[in-house]
């Protein structure tokens, strides 16, 4: 029994780390999409990364760090 309540706190762990990385990611790409002049998008303009970011969460977020900021700004 002790076994499986240290792998739930382990599975609990991992998902609020995950929910904060997204929180995060979500963040400094609103953040870094406010911030970028709209000719240093590759594709789509800011109104529509805006809706992206705002009804994709995370994985919008996701989206717009690989698909619309230039490759030399990509930090990872």
């Amino acid at each position: 029994m002790e076994a499986i309540a240290g792998l739930m706190g382990l599975f609990m762990l991992a998902m609020m780390g995950m929910l904060v990385g997204g929180i995060v990611l979500w963040f400094w790409a609103l953040v870094d999409l406010i911030r970028r002049p709209e000719r240093n998008l590759i594709s789509g303009s800011k109104a529509l990364w805006a809706i992206v970011l705002v009804a994709g969460g995370p994985l919008g977020a996701l989206v717009y760090m690989l698909v619309a900021r230039p490759r030399a700004a990509r930090a990872f």
